[in-house]
């Protein structure tokens, strides 16, 4: 019999999580600079991404734009390693879905408009995990240290002494204009790229210094990539146009790049609002790539070949990426003089906090499971989150 995945959405802040569940915790003996920490080698960004990932070593796993395909190697063996994963809420499941049946799930993303868990309560969970000897893996959109707060929880588990490694990600600011037929540089075009966020354009504190800062990337940068401006498409218009663009400035909106419900709007500075206005958003998140290289895209995208997008994990690339993965792990022997795995109920102390997760922090059992090394397949809707 297979278990099912515990999937977990944290209370909003200062909430009961209304959670009086018993957790176990894994006694390993060891911990930073134990038996584990020589195994990989000592250090979290050297030795460990050499070896399997130790007990007790935070990961920093970039996910990429969205499609499962596009996850590197050492992404997709962490997934099958971690005993938890903490994941954004963009993360689709069909990335999920490469994880070890066991792993619990945590969804700690932060989405505009919608509650969300703070920063220092995620990097208190993680640092948390890892001293209780978890294989913990911190899953991000994108690449970790490119505008996903990254950088903030790597300095956290230095602070605590916690090993850690960055696992990039192929971030969306060039992936997703690729993807969608867009070069952000191209001889006689576009030599220069700026990348920056627009979600803050209209905060009343900082947002004058934002606007302020796009009106100068847009005098000196050739191509303009902005994360997270859906929001915030009309009020980047209008600094880009007091800036000196021209409203004819060829402008490009993508909405859930490469995912199986990716839109790609083309257009023009001054008419990409009013167009993506008629075609309903759904209200995934945009990328928007603004300069004359956006011009080529009616030509890239006629001659090149339709990509399966966002599919489901399966047979091909990443079924081969983790039978090979899961087969390693079957043939690895045990370090000598690894401790014995232990484990006894423990109460959480404070039932508002992001709880522990451990192997045998599970659900109840539900049929026709995948066996270990198989091909990772989509899931099924008894399996989505709750």
């Amino acid at each position: 019999m297979g278990v099912r995945r515990r999937t977990e959405t944290p209370p909003r802040e200062g909430s009961p999580s209304g959670s009086n569940r018993c957790a176990a915790t894994r006694s390993e003996g060891t911990g930073p600079g134990g038996a584990d920490s020589a195994r990989t080698g000592g250090s979290g960004r050297g030795g460990a991404g050499r070896a399997r990932i130790s007990r007790g070593l935070v990961s920093l796993v970039g996910a990429g734009p969205g499609d499962p395909e596009l996850l590197t190697v050492r992404a997709v063996r962490r997934l099958q390693e971690a005993d938890v994963v903490y994941h954004d809420a963009l993360v689709s499941e069909a990335v999920l879905a490469l994880c070890r049946d066991d792993a619990r799930w945590v969804r700690v993303g932060k989405r505009r408009g919608a509650a969300s868990t703070s920063q220092e309560r995620i990097e208190a969970a993680l640092v948390r995990d890892a001293q209780a000897g978890l294989r913990v893996v911190r899953l991000k959109g994108g690449d970790p240290y490119v505008f996903g707060r990254g950088g903030e929880e790597a300095l956290a588990l230095a602070r605590h002494g916690i090993r850690f490694e960055v696992v990039p990600g192929l971030s969306s600011g060039t992936a997703v204009p690729a993807a969608a037929g867009i070069p952000l540089t191209h001889r006689g075009i576009s030599s220069s790229a700026a990348f920056l966020t627009a979600h803050e354009l209209g905060d009343p504190a900082g947002g004058s210094e934002r606007r302020e800062r796009l009106a100068h990337l847009a005098k000196g940068a050739d191509t303009l990539v902005l994360f997270m401006a859906g929001s915030e498409l009309g009020r980047a218009r209008e600094t880009l146009l007091a800036a000196g663009l021209t409203a004819s400035t060829p402008a490009a909106l993508i909405e859930n790049g490469t995912g199986a419900d990716e839109r790609v709007y083309l257009g023009t500075l001054g008419t990409l609002e009013s167009i993506r206005g008629r075609e309903h958003p759904s209200g995934g998140p945009v990328l928007i790539v603004i300069g004359r290289t956006v011009s080529l895209a009616t030509s890239l995208r006629a001659g090149s070949v339709p990509r399966a997008s966002g599919r489901a994990a399966g047979p091909g690339l990443l079924g081969w990426v983790a039978r090979a993965v899961a087969g390693a792990e079957r043939e690895r022997p045990p370090a000598p003089g690894s401790p014995p795995v232990k484990a006894g109920p423990a109460s959480p102390e404070h039932p508002d906090e992001l709880q522990p997760a451990t192997r045998s922090s599970r659900a109840e059992p539900e049929a026709a499971p995948r066996a270990t090394g198989a091909a990772p397949r989509r899931l099924s809707a008894s399996r989505r989150h709750e």
